[in-house]
């Protein structure tokens, strides 16, 4: 919100002052009236705004505490939105490496960024039944991995393609997003909490051994060998320190997205994953079916949402604005609640 708000000031003489914090702000007496002011210009016109776009009146229907929406809206809103975004984003997110995110599958035309912590895995499977790659959906974690290395054969650079090839013209493009903070949960989680006992220890027990060296000052092998997992707080510190530049799964998911590179037919929040489902399915012309995290149900119920709540009121202040930092385009791109706000983790826009 400070980062929309400093957009809109922008186009005005009044001064507006931030400190770093996402929770601390402020502006002097002359920057506030005109604020004022421009809320109410806004208010007035046909056109109504969150303060990053402009929304129709027919888009104050949709909420984030609804469990469902209606995707073809919800769409229309969000691509308005991106392209707003767009302008807004550093130049070196305007073109960086994305061949090896990014699948194309070509029995199906389909375009897939892969954003790691955001339900990928779970498209990708889907992507290769529909592509007709394998027969059915994994029935084991064993025959689950096997099959993402399998989907590696579509990366883009495994392909020899290029993001611009004329292979992809008129492809079906989409990709998914999540709310920040219930993803680095979900990645602690999955990759590091049990270190060597989730069948990733030789991508992520270096990366254990590293955050206990570096946050918790252990350097000896034997001692590495038998200490602990690290914590969530000495996770979120690494982070930090790296300022987000780490390992894809646990690094900031705007820059693999490719905005202005890559035509999307549909950018689909993780959380609403289950009204998009068909409209995905529908665009490659497939009956297969996404079952994920979030296919069903309440985002606000996830075991995700509610460690994030739980973990993160616990860490100091300064730390969760410097990850807010690191991460506010994630947090900007769709809009997405803080864990303190009682619809989180759903993004605001509506």
């Amino acid at each position: 919100l400070l980062y929309t708000i400093k957009f809109e000031m922008s186009r005005c003489e009044g001064i507006f002052e931030f400190d770093e914090g996402w929770q601390r702000k402020t502006f002097n007496v002359f920057g506030f009236a005109t604020l004022f002011l421009l809320l109410l210009c806004f208010y007035g016109m046909h056109e109504k705004t969150s303060l990053f776009f402009p929304a129709s009146e027919s888009d104050s229907t949709f909420h984030a505490t609804e469990n469902t929406i209606d995707p073809y809206h919800y769409q229309r809103v969000v691509q308005r939105h991106v392209e707003e975004f767009k302008s807004l984003i550093p130049l070196q997110f305007h073109t960086p490496p994305c061949k090896s995110r990014m699948f194309y599958f070509a029995n199906i035309h389909t375009r897939f960024t892969a954003i790691p912590k955001s339900g990928n895995s779970n498209w990708k499977e889907s992507l290769l039944l529909a592509n007709k790659d394998i027969e059915h959906e994994s029935s084991s974690a064993k025959k689950r991995r096997h099959n993402h290395r399998y989907a590696n054969n579509y990366i883009l650079e495994a392909l020899n393609l290029e993001e611009n090839s004329e292979d992809l013209y008129g492809a079906f493009s989409f990709t998914t997003i999540r709310n920040p903070w219930t993803r680095m949960v979900s990645g602690y989680n999955d990759k590091l909490a049990y270190r060597n006992g989730n069948g990733h220890h030789k991508t992520f027990g270096p990366i254990c051994n590293q955050i206990l060296s570096e946050i918790r000052g252990i350097t000896e092998k034997e001692e590495l060998k038998t200490s602990t997992p690290p914590t969530f707080e000495e996770f979120l510190r690494w982070l930090v320190k790296h300022k987000g530049n780490v390992n894809a799964h646990f690094s900031p998911q705007t820059p693999t997205m490719c905005l202005n590179s890559t035509p999307y037919d549909y950018i689909v929040p993780l959380e609403y994953a289950a009204d998009f489902s068909p409209l995905i399915w529908k665009g490659i012309h497939s009956e297969s079916s996404l079952h994920g995290a979030y296919d069903g149900g309440n985002a606000t119920t996830q075991t995700s949402t509610v460690e994030a709540k739980q973990w993160l009121s616990q860490v100091e202040a300064e730390i969760i604005d410097e990850l807010y930092q690191i991460f506010k385009y994630d947090f900007a791109l769709m809009d997405y609640t803080n864990f303190t706000d009682p619809t989180f983790p759903y993004p605001m826009i509506k």
